[in-house]
């Protein structure tokens, strides 16, 4: 399973990965492309001069059927799913429960907690 995701796997997410979609290696974009990848900007309407090193990569190391697990800044996940799509490439999300926890101090300060729990992976 290749990764396109900005966070560390969880261990829910990887058992998952093994047990139920028979990945044997997960390999994550290389360093450089995974800040760019968190360093998309947002909104902006020319995404694709953005993303072509991401998919450059895909195209040189990624096969039909393969899974890549894309999470990211909208324009940018609907480019590389078209691309998946229109390769055979299996492009999959963590669908996730967040939960917000908030402790407030007498001086109003706020602490704002957000506890993410994975529930699955799906298809895009």
């Amino acid at each position: 399973m290749f990764l396109l995701y900005s966070q560390t796997l969880t261990y829910a997410q990887k058992m998952e990965a093994c047990e139920d979609w028979g990945v044997t290696t997960i390999i994550p974009a290389p360093s450089t492309l995974q800040v760019l990848w968190g360093k998309l900007p947002v909104g902006t309407c020319e995404i694709n001069t953005h993303i072509s090193p991401v998919l450059a990569w895909l195209e040189q190391e990624i096969r039909p059927e393969d899974l890549l697990l894309v999470q990211g800044e909208t324009g940018g996940v609907y480019q590389v799913v078209t691309f998946c799509k229109s390769n055979g490439i299996r492009a999959m999300y963590s669908a996730a429960k967040h939960t917000t926890v908030e402790d407030r101090f007498p001086d109003g300060d706020t602490i704002t907690t957000t506890i993410y729990r994975h529930i699955r992976f799906c298809l895009y």
